[in-house]
């Protein structure tokens, strides 16, 4: 299990660092990685879904030289909010902690896009 704490993701203004949220987010676009791996985050209210994609993908590559995440750009990738056998794929500007239940009981993961396309229907936080 991988942890990182990304201050350099955005913060919301005016509130102390420990104001600050935490998210643990999956890679799941790598078949080679444990499925258990996962990134712990530290970040503001305004971090975006964007954000948290190119933190994921930047550690993984920085701890995984090997796997494919050294040769991919971290704008094919997705951040999706999953429970249970729903999954919701956010916007590049959703800033995940703002979900609201019962979506605080799921858990994220990064995606490629391409997986958007899959057999299960999607939909996207407007």
């Amino acid at each position: 299990m991988l942890n990182s704490s990304c201050s350099g993701l955005p913060s919301l203004d005016g509130f102390p660092s420990s104001e600050l949220g935490e998210l643990r987010v999956y890679p799941a676009y790598d078949p080679t990685l444990d499925p258990n791996t996962s990134v712990k985050l530290h970040v503001g209210y305004d971090a975006t879904a964007v954000d948290i994609v190119r933190a994921v993908v930047e550690r993984m590559s920085q701890d995984n030289e090997d796997t494919m995440t050294s040769s991919c750009n971290f704008r094919e990738f997705c951040l999706v909010a999953v429970i249970g056998s729903s999954e919701r794929w956010l916007r590049n500007d959703f800033c995940p902690l703002q979900l609201q239940n019962p979506w605080t009981k799921g858990r994220l993961f990064v995606m490629k896009e391409s997986q958007q396309y899959s057999d299960k229907m999607h939909s996207t936080f407007v």
